[in-house]
C-alpha cells in the first residue's frame, strides 16, 4: 500500500508539471503574437513608410534605372508581416548589393532617411582610367572598347573617341563578358599606372598597352615604338634604366642616324636592347 501511494503522488506532481509548463507555455506564445502584432502594426504605419527617393552622384546611372531597384526591393513584406518600405526595416544592404551588380560602373552606395519619408541614395561611380580594347591590338577594324577603373576592374562599355584620350590596353582576361573582370590585379595595375606616370616625365606619350604571356608587357608610345618589360620588374628600377639609355650620348647620335625607333627591351636588368627599324 505505501508504494501504491508514492506512485499516486508521482502521478499527480507529473500532472501538475505539465499544467504549468502549458500554462507558461501559452502566455509566452501569446505574448510573442501580441509582439508580433505590434510590430508588424507599427511597421504598416503609412508615416513611416518610404514614399519617394532621390538621387546624388550619378552621372552616367540615370535615377530612374536607381529608382527601378529600389522598389523592387521595397516593394512587399518580411515573413508576410513586417513592410519592407518601413523607413527602420527597408532592406538597405540588398539595394546595395543589386545596384552594384546590375551596374558595374558603381563603386560605392550611401543611404540616409530624411523627414521620415524619403529615401536619399549617395552613389559614388567608377572613374575612367584607360579603355580595355580587347585581347589583341589592331584585332578588330571598328574597336570595342570597354572602362577601366584606377583599380583595374573594366566596368562598362565606352563610347568611340578621337585621339589618345585614354590609353588603350590589350590582352586575355578570361571570359566572354569583360564588363566585371580586371585586366590585372589591383598591385599589379598601380604598378602600370607608376610606369605610364614616370615616362611621361621623360617626354614619352604612351598610346596602348599589350599584355603579353608569362607578364611580359608591350606599351606603346604614340611614335610607334614599344617599350617592352615585365609586371614583376621594380617600377622605380625601369624608369631609371630607360632614363640611363635615354639620356645616353651614343644611343642619342644613333637615334639621329638611324631614325625610328622600333623597340626598347628592359626585362633583362642592367643590361637594355633597342632595335631601329
Amino acid at each position: 500500500m505505501v508504494y501504491g501511494r508514492k506512485i499516486k503522488r508521482s502521478s499527480r506532481l507529473t500532472e501538475q508539471k505539465r499544467e504549468v509548463f502549458l500554462v507558461k507555455s501559452g502566455q509566452i506564445t501569446l505574448v510573442l503574437i501580441l509582439i508580433i502584432a505590434g510590430l508588424t502594426y507599427l511597421s504598416r504605419l503609412p508615416q513611416f513608410h518610404i514614399v519617394g527617393a532621390t538621387t546624388e552622384g550619378n552621372s552616367v546611372t540615370s535615377n530612374s534605372e536607381i529608382e527601378k531597384i529600389i522598389n523592387q526591393n521595397i516593394t512587399g513584406y518580411y515573413l508576410g508581416f513586417f513592410a519592407r518600405k518601413n523607413v527602420l526595416i527597408y532592406p538597405k544592404k540588398q539595394i546595395k548589393r543589386d545596384l552594384m551588380e546590375e551596374f558595374r560602373r558603381i563603386e560605392d552606395v550611401r543611404f540616409s532617411i530624411i523627414d521620415l519619408e524619403e529615401l536619399h541614395v549617395v552613389i559614388n561611380e567608377r572613374k575612367p582610367d584607360t579603355l580595355w580594347c580587347g585581347v589583341k591590338k589592331g584585332e578588330e577594324l571598328e574597336e570595342k572598347c570597354f572602362f577601366v577603373d584606377p583599380d583595374g576592374l573594366i566596368y562598362s562599355k565606352a563610347p568611340s573617341f578621337s585621339g589618345n584620350v585614354f590609353l588603350k590596353v590589350y590582352g586575355e582576361i578570361g571570359g566572354s563578358n569583360p564588363i566585371g573582370r580586371e585586366f590585372l590585379p589591383k598591385s599589379k595595375y598601380q604598378s602600370l599606372k607608376s610606369f605610364k606616370s614616370s615616362i611621361k616625365q621623360l617626354n614619352l606619350v604612351p598610346a596602348s598597352l599589350v599584355k603579353l604571356r608569362e607578364g611580359d608587357m608591350e606599351l606603346w608610345l604614340n611614335d610607334g615604338a614599344r617599350l617592352i618589360y615585365n609586371l614583376e620588374q621594380d617600377i622605380v628600377g625601369l624608369s631609371e634604366d630607360l632614363n640611363s639609355i635615354l639620356s645616353n650620348p651614343s644611343f642619342k647620335k644613333e637615334v639621329e642616324n638611324k631614325g625610328i625607333l622600333d623597340y626598347i627591351d628592359l626585362r633583362f636588368g642592367n643590361k637594355v636592347y633597342y632595335q631601329f627599324k
